[in-house]
């Protein structure tokens, strides 16, 4: 066989085989920023207060634009500090569970947390999936910011 048959083959094979390969989603980054609302309350866990921290309900805190690249919205992304301490961030917009391949990772503040260091859990009723992220895992520090942070939110 000769190098130009060889290299016809050979090209016709690699294409047979991409096309029986499923290919990977593509991760799409969508970004945003964070107006930081606050409230606290006691919460029974002792005498310091349970501060609520970022984007927790319409009543206080913005996510702008909420929405994502494919349909989905963020309806939360807050920090609660003390007890419990952690991070959370829900996304609406699903008619069923992504499973959780879904969030690659959120951006804020400069600080990182991975989708797959996450708890996770899906709400079938609200088409809600909600995150959590417990310590050791780092902090968007926003209990103590003031006013808005850019975040971003990469997910396939």
């Amino acid at each position: 066989m000769n190098m130009k048959s060889w290299i016809g083959r050979s090209s016709l094979l690699a294409l047979v085989c991409l096309g029986s390969t499923p290919l990977p989603a593509l991760a799409t980054v969508d970004n945003a920023v964070l107006q930081i609302g606050r409230f606290s309350i006691l919460n029974g866990c002792g005498v310091n207060p349970l501060t609520v921290s970022g984007y927790p309900n319409s009543l206080t805190g913005a996510y702008s634009p909420a929405g994502l690249t494919g349909g989905k919205t963020v309806v939360q992304l807050m920090e609660l500090f003390n007890c419990p301490t952690g991070t959370v961030l829900a996304i609406g917009g699903f008619t069923s569970d992504p499973g959780g391949g879904y969030l690659n990772s959120v951006t804020c503040n400069g600080i990182t947390l991975l989708g797959s260091h996450a708890n996770r859990g899906y709400d079938s009723p609200s088409g809600r999936v909600s995150y959590s992220w417990l310590p050791p895992e780092p902090s968007f520090g926003l209990t103590f910011l003031s006013s808005s942070v850019s975040c971003s939110i990469d997910h396939n």
